[in-house]
């Protein structure tokens, strides 16, 4: 994105968007991947249950110019969304689980005024993320995500280039401004990306205690989440948990599908039409 002189732009903020993916990579024990996140006070528990957590496939860092925001919906409304958005770092990452389901994630930091001032930009970041309307290089992160997955050697579990729904997004910001009232308000409008009246019954926002302490500010809902105020080991222990999330929650629905077709298959193929005529062997071929 282009470059910009603006000196209300005095915040970082960190965006990360979390997607399910359609391929899974073998896990093996004692492979751990390129170097996993620094956890600083959280890397002895690393070390104990690293078996049972996400390991970094890859990670490619890109030139933030190569990152580009389409059009949500169609039409060309982005470019006067995102006019002046300067984004200052970019990376995609890629993960295994203990599941053998890989994750990918697109990593960006852009310059922002502070949040309490105006969170557009942020809110547009998560837009686009959230319906993987973004290129990189030239190409969708759909197909950003393939050719990494392709590289690491992972195999191809569906042939359909959509996105998976699992996904979650999760903002670092530095710090969110203003008064208690335009902090609440703000974070309303982050995490529900939307104008007045909300609508919290449809997606409850949960604030764990032990991401709310003193300055440190941590919102969460099923689909995105907002922290303020954070150690970086905190961030990156929460990146890792979503991944974590994300990545269960595909398997999850992939073992539903394959159960309900075995289902269907029993009951297309192999149920008898009468009542006390089923035998025990033909159920448990199913």
């Amino acid at each position: 994105m282009v470059a910009t002189e603006d000196e209300s732009l005095t915040h970082d903020v960190r965006v990360i968007s979390v997607y399910a993916t359609r391929w899974r990579k073998l896990w093996q024990v004692g492979d751990h991947g390129k170097s996993h996140m620094q956890l600083g006070r959280l890397e002895e528990f690393y070390s104990l249950f690293q078996e049972q957590l996400p390991r970094v496939l890859d990670r490619i860092p890109h030139d933030p110019d190569t990152v580009a925001f389409l059009p949500v919906g169609g039409g060309s409304e982005v470019r006067s969304r995102m006019a002046g958005l300067t984004v200052t770092r970019a990376e995609v990452w890629l993960f295994a689980l203990p599941s053998d389901q890989v994750v990918a994630a697109l990593d960006i930091d852009f310059l922002s005024p502070p949040l309490g001032e105006d969170a557009s930009w942020t809110i547009n970041v998560l837009e686009n993320g959230a319906y993987g309307q973004i290129e990189i290089d030239g190409k969708g992160i759909e197909g950003h995500i393939a050719d990494l997955a392709r590289s690491v050697g992972a195999e191809e579990i569906d042939t359909n280039t959509l996105l998976p729904p699992e996904r979650h997004q999760i903002v670092f910001a530095s710090d969110i401004g203003g008064g208690t009232s335009k902090i609440e308000e703000t974070i309303a409008l982050i995490l529900y990306r939307s104008d007045p009246p909300y609508r919290p019954q449809f997606m409850e926002v949960r604030r764990p205690s032990g991401l709310n302490a003193e300055q440190a500010i941590g919102a969460v809902t099923p689909y995105v989440s907002l922290l303020s105020g954070h150690p970086e080991y905190v961030e990156n222990s929460v990146f890792l948990t979503v991944v974590q999330a994300v990545g269960t929650s595909a398997r999850f629905r992939q073992i539903w599908h394959k159960a309900h077709g075995r289902v269907r298959d029993f009951r297309s193929n192999g149920q008898e039409p009468g009542v006390g005529v089923q035998r025990k062997a033909a159920m448990e071929s199913a």
